[in-house]
């Protein structure tokens, strides 16, 4: 029988393992071929089991005896093997007392930024136990709490999974937040503590320690001093990856990093000391040299471009991804600034666009749609300039006259227009701009860094010139 992921019995992880057994996958969607399920238990830090039995007494909570692994830092290590690195890493060390599971001695590590009140990291939470499972012997997850301002029960709830730590039962925890989190008020988080078997009183009293809030805290800021600003973050083995990606998206990053990490071991580096040498070669402060004055911020995103309609340089050295929303009038503003840019740029330059239409601009969904089913008649740049250029007129009738001018054939197009598969993408790509840290339009990602707002040419001319300059 398949072991559970770290030692693990909660109802999250039983359904991640009950998946992997029937040979399933965890979320709904298009998934690689399954990987079958190894045999050997991932090992994990201080984790009590809770029984799972309804009405069942709980276990009384104690201290996991299990040692913390030998863990190095990039002090105990030289830089003899820096050369062999990427410099777009950040320093990313944490401590045998933190939240852990998986290897001993992994090949890949993990630092997950989460917040228990945050939809995406919850959704985050099964794929990356499921990836621990499928890598037991190579890959660590290292737990680190970020709980953002505007989730007002979040950083409590990361206090709360602190003190359940002290009592051995972190992970327990943990997954009971995540599980209930729209009840993390402070009796909701204390009849759960009783469900799993806590000390109470111990537990109340670590709850208002303010050396538990300290450490959240230091979570706090030096995620923000590596540049780390939204959740769900993943530092995987010092790159920085945002956002809920699926599966076989981690697991695409979790082969460059073992085929990077094999490289330090014939170079001679030894299992337990190869974090030490990438955090060794990695910067102490965010990616891409610290400039003031630079219009993008200095995180290095993962951002995917599939499906997306493009102009610009075929084989780009700069990649643009714009998250905008047609009735935006500082959208609108940015549209010939892009294109300024483009010319100027024929080479070198590409853009990307994905759809954020806000809530509150009624006529914006329906552009978006329509502006898809343009991209399906290989007509969405002619739509797109359209659409600015007359965003009043966004009923069926007048969306039907913008494609008659955009020369769409106009049967195909009233029927993408009203399909459900053409309104799902637009939910899709609002999600996904989220989950790369946006919150209005325009927002852009100028190889993987996040500039906001209506700006001059001025500011996309500097940071073409950063990213030109860094990528010869």
């Amino acid at each position: 029988m398949l072991a559970s992921v770290g030692g693990m019995s909660s109802p999250t992880r039983s359904a991640v393992i009950l998946a992997l057994v029937l040979g399933l996958t965890w979320t709904p969607g298009c998934r690689p071929d399954p990987v079958a399920p190894t045999t050997t238990p991932a090992t994990g830090s201080d984790y009590v089991a809770a029984s799972s039995s309804p009405g069942a007494e709980p276990e009384p909570a104690v201290a996991v005896a299990t040692p913390s692994p030998l863990l190095l830092h990039a002090s105990d290590v030289g830089g003899e093997h820096d050369e062999l690195l990427p410099d777009d890493r950040i320093r990313a060390e944490y401590e045998p007392s933190d939240p852990w599971l998986g290897a001993e001695q992994p090949l890949v590590t993990i630092v997950a930024y989460l917040d228990y009140q945050c939809p995406f990291s919850r959704k985050l939470l099964p794929t990356l136990y499921e990836l621990a499972a499928i890598h037991p012997e190579d890959l660590r997850v290292v737990f680190r709490h970020y709980p953002l301002a505007m989730h007002p029960d979040a950083r409590f709830a990361a206090i709360a999974a602190t003190a359940a730590q002290q009592q051995g039962r972190f992970w327990a925890m943990h997954d009971a937040l995540f599980e209930n989190s729209r009840q993390l008020d402070r009796d909701s988080v204390i009849t759960q503590a009783g469900r799993l078997g806590l000390d109470l009183e111990l537990f109340r009293r670590s709850l208002d320690d303010p050396e538990l809030a300290a450490r959240i805290d230091a979570d706090l800021d030096r995620a923000q001093d590596l540049g780390i600003n939204a959740t769900p973050s993943l530092v995987i083995n010092g790159r920085l990856v945002t956002g809920a990606r699926p599966l076989e998206e981690l697991q695409d990053e979790y082969r460059k990093e073992q085929n990077l990490a094999q490289r330090l071991l014939d170079a001679g580096a030894s299992r337990s000391s190869l974090y030490a040498h990438l955090m060794h070669a990695a910067r102490d402060v965010a990616p891409v040299a610290a400039r003031s004055d630079s219009p993008a911020d200095g995180i290095r995103r993962e951002i995917s471009t599939a499906g997306l309609p493009r102009k610009g340089a075929a084989d780009p050295r700069v990649v643009i991804v714009e998250c905008a929303d047609f009735d935006c009038p500082f959208c609108k503003r940015a549209a010939p600034v892009l294109d300024e840019l483009l010319a100027n740029h024929p080479d070198d330059v590409a853009l990307f666009f994905r759809h954020f239409p806000l809530a509150f601009h009624t006529g914006a969904e329906p552009a978006a749609r329509a502006a898809i089913a343009a991209q399906e008649q290989g007509k969405f740049w002619k739509m797109h300039d359209l659409l600015f250029a007359k965003n009043k007129e966004r009923s069926d009738a007048e969306l039907e006259k913008l494609a008659r001018k955009a020369g769409l054939e106009l049967g195909r197009f009233r029927k993408a227009l009203s399909r459900e598969d053409t309104a799902a993408r637009v939910k899709a790509e609002i999600a996904t701009c989220q989950a790369d840290g946006v919150s209005g339009t325009p927002t852009f990602f100028i190889n993987g860094r996040l500039m906001s707002g209506a700006r001059p040419i001025a500011d996309f001319e500097a940071v073409v010139a950063e990213e030109l300059e860094r990528r010869p």
